[in-house]
């Protein structure tokens, strides 16, 4: 028995440990005139141990034009996989990827992002309390995208989790004019970059088939867009009386 009601003791501990999720901030700026390889973000100054997100979009001469790194000047942030879409606007090429770090260093305040090559660039950070170990849930893009009757519909992901967070950003030929669309759930927080582009969010608790979209000024705009999806990875480690209890694995998703 006591067993069992330790069990559930620490359960109950485990489960509430991530049992809400928070933005902290969403800033964005961009896009950079003019083109650079190079983009740096000011931020308001990070807390510790949280997620930052980092949605970013480029419009470049090259086709394979690809975001080389960010950093918080301290650590490196992490590519989400299979977020990164690509639309020609003849004659230039629109990017969009998503990178992200899992834990935030104190008292950060700029957020630098490099490509390969020189191009517009528009990033848009977030900070998200409420994870123990975040991790990539599910990610999607839309490729050679165009707007239906004003809508521009971002990609749909099927989430597992019921506590995540979701970001969906756009790069549109012409402007996003309303981030999200009337009644799309992604309205967590997010921009319009100067550049009339969208990013959105979600904080999420359903385990579901979650989709951004946004208004746009023109019927038949190209655009490209991506969706990414966070979940709690579980607990790093919990120790009473130095033994491990409970375990996590961060590179399992």
């Amino acid at each position: 028995m006591k067993i069992t009601l330790l069990t559930l003791f620490l359960l109950v501990i485990y489960s509430n440990a991530f049992a809400s999720l928070t933005i902290v901030q969403h800033t964005n700026n961009g896009f950079s005139l003019p083109v650079s390889t190079t983009w740096s973000l000011p931020i308001t100054a990070t807390g510790n141990g949280n997620l930052l997100v980092a949605g970013i979009l480029s419009a470049c001469s090259s086709q394979y034009a690809t975001i080389s790194s960010v950093s918080d000047g301290t650590n490196n942030f992490t590519q989400f996989p299979n977020a990164v879409g690509e639309t020609l606007v003849s004659p230039t090429y629109y990017l969009s990827d998503v990178w992200y770090l899992p834990k935030s260093n104190s008292a950060k305040t700029t957020i630098t992002v490099n490509l390969n090559t020189s191009g517009d660039i528009s990033v848009e950070i977030w900070e998200i309390s409420g994870f123990t170990n975040p991790i990539p849930d599910v990610a999607g893009v839309v490729n050679n995208g165009t707007d239906v009757a004003n809508t521009d519909t971002g990609a749909a992901v099927i989430t597992t989790s019921t506590t995540g967070f979701v970001v969906g950003e756009n790069c549109t030929q012409y402007q996003v004019t309303a981030n999200p669309a009337a009644g799309n759930e992604f309205t967590s927080g997010g921009d319009i970059d100067p550049n009339h582009n969208g990013f959105c969010s979600l904080i999420s608790s359903t385990a579901a088939s979650h989709q951004p979209t946004w208004t746009d000024s023109t019927n038949g705009s190209l655009f490209v867009s991506s969706t990414a999806a966070f979940k709690e990875g579980g607990a790093t480690s919990s120790t009473i009386r130095g033994k491990s209890t409970i375990g996590g694995n961060s590179s399992i998703y």
